[in-house]
């Protein structure tokens, strides 16, 4: 490595440590949490799979619903609709939206009450390539439903902040 790349690495490395930034950590979620059941309908599955994975990063330890301490419920709405016209008057670009619905109990008690949240995305739809936009909406929806897993146990984490 040349030494001006260095000096530069150098300068862009204390200056990112300097304004505070860090990568991102997994929320604090309470040791009590564990363990955890997600329950979720069919149409929320890829919902369900992707807070699973943002549970376990977190350090939250999974169960089936019968042996958990407490119980995640999640519900997904999911759609869209038309953002813009082409000079044809066929769509050309839709709004996709992913409403995911959660509540978090501890037996019979409600610990966080049911919240929604949702997720917004744009999608270009091209007639000539009906495929390629077709794989473009499975990327996007996977996409969505991990931002909307990390917004509902970033949402979890602070319910239970000090």
């Amino acid at each position: 490595m040349n030494p001006r790349r260095r000096f530069v690495s150098c300068v862009l490395a204390a200056a990112l440590a300097a304004c505070g930034w860090r990568l991102r950590a997994p929320p604090a979620l309470p040791p009590g949490l564990s363990p955890l059941a997600v329950e979720a309908d069919p149409s929320a599955a890829d919902l369900a799979r992707a807070v699973r994975r943002q549970l376990r990063g977190a350090g939250v330890a999974l169960a089936p619903p019968g042996a958990a301490a407490a119980t995640l419920a999640l519900a997904l709405q999911r759609g869209q609709r038309v953002a813009a016209l082409g000079p044809d008057g066929r769509a050309r670009e839709y709004e996709v939206y992913y409403r995911a619905r959660f509540a978090l109990r501890r037996g019979a008690e409600t610990v966080v009450p049911e919240q929604s949240l949702e997720v917004r995305r744009e999608l270009v739809y091209d007639p000539l390539a009906v495929s390629a936009v077709d794989e473009e909406r499975v990327a996007l929806e996977r996409a969505m439903a991990e931002d909307l897993a990390r917004l509902v146990v970033e949402r979890l984490a602070a319910a239970f902040a000090p």
